[in-house]
């Protein structure tokens, strides 16, 4: 498996994120320094405030929330558009799309 995360030392807020209704491609993905979990950065979201928190309603410790994260870094590395659904800015489904 290949993995390509953007991970620094800084904090990803998730404000305002929300998730869009339409295909999407996905921009980048890091880590929150404060609990570890990853974010999502939708491609035409605001850097500096619009991440999404991936697999943080389910847990990261979960099959559901490690399929999650696979899917993303698939999606991220390929270039592939996903569909998601969020409760508020935690995203509860991502599905890549054909």
């Amino acid at each position: 498996m290949l993995f390509i995360f953007t991970i620094g030392m800084r904090h990803c807020y998730a404000e305002d994120a929300g998730c869009p209704a339409q295909n999407v491609t996905i921009s980048a993905i890091s880590y929150d320094i404060g609990d570890w979990t990853p974010r999502i950065l939708f491609s035409g979201q605001d850097m500096s405030k619009n991440w999404n928190t991936l697999g943080y309603a389910h847990g990261m410790d979960t099959f559901n929330g490690k399929a999650m994260l696979e899917i993303a870094a698939l999606a991220y590395t390929t270039g592939a558009t996903v569909q998601t659904n969020c409760a508020g800015n935690d995203i509860s489904l991502i599905r890549l799309m054909p």
